[in-house]
């Protein structure tokens, strides 16, 4: 079954906590928090705003001994050499239930080595709601091609990330993905819950053929 993804804002949201609560209700299944500027004090405090039984749910992109600490669902690594480096270490302290999980920008990348990963983040697929000049720089067509197989198929989940919205998950997951991640379909709506349960709807009504 196809997965919907939801990335948090990277800075101050008003009632972040309460919408994404709201969410989880709604049935989120994956929340990832990236929060480049916030301490691992204020992530902890962030986290503890939400019911304790959802908080399997939230994937960390960074401070990342908060994930065996508060059991936490798992690890986000960037495409940079300096956030890979870390791979094994984690692969040694993660738990069974706990995700690994990457950002790739190339072809090249989202085969390298994917084999070591749960699922992998392809982007940008379209032009990014959320980053104004980030552009999508392939064509469905090349993105359907590469998921299908003109090069080895990845062997990992590949989710679709950059500048889906619910008027284009259909052809997302019609070309091959195996879900989608949003950030700025919903976190630019006035009503983020509204906006995800439009997303979810979207993705819902998806017949893959």
């Amino acid at each position: 079954m196809s997965e919907l993804i939801v990335i948090s804002p990277e800075t101050e949201y008003a009632k972040e906590a309460f919408w994404v609560s709201r969410m989880f209700e709604e049935g989120l299944e994956r929340y990832h928090l990236r929060k480049p500027g916030w301490s691992k004090g204020r992530l902890i405090a962030f986290v503890q705003q939400i019911h304790e039984k959802y908080w399997s749910r939230f994937v960390l992109h960074q401070s990342y001994e908060l994930v065996g600490k508060l059991d936490l669902a798992g690890y986000h690594l960037k495409d940079n050499s300096d956030a890979l480096s870390e791979v094994e270490r984690f692969q040694e302290v993660r738990r069974s239930s706990q995700s690994m999980s990457r950002s790739v920008h190339s072809f090249e990348a989202l085969h390298s080595d994917s084999g070591n990963w749960d699922y992998l983040f392809l982007s940008p697929v379209f032009d990014s709601i959320s980053k104004e000049g980030y552009s999508s720089k392939w064509t469905l067509e090349e993105i359907e091609s590469v998921l299908n197989g003109d090069f080895e198929k990845p062997l990992t989940k590949c989710y679709a990330l950059g500048g889906v919205d619910s008027s284009n998950i259909n052809r997302c997951l019609e070309i091959g993905f195996d879900g989608v991640a949003v950030l700025g379909a919903v976190w630019n709506d006035a009503d983020p819950l509204k906006a995800f349960g439009e997303l979810k709807g979207a993705m819902n009504s998806v017949v893959i053929r």
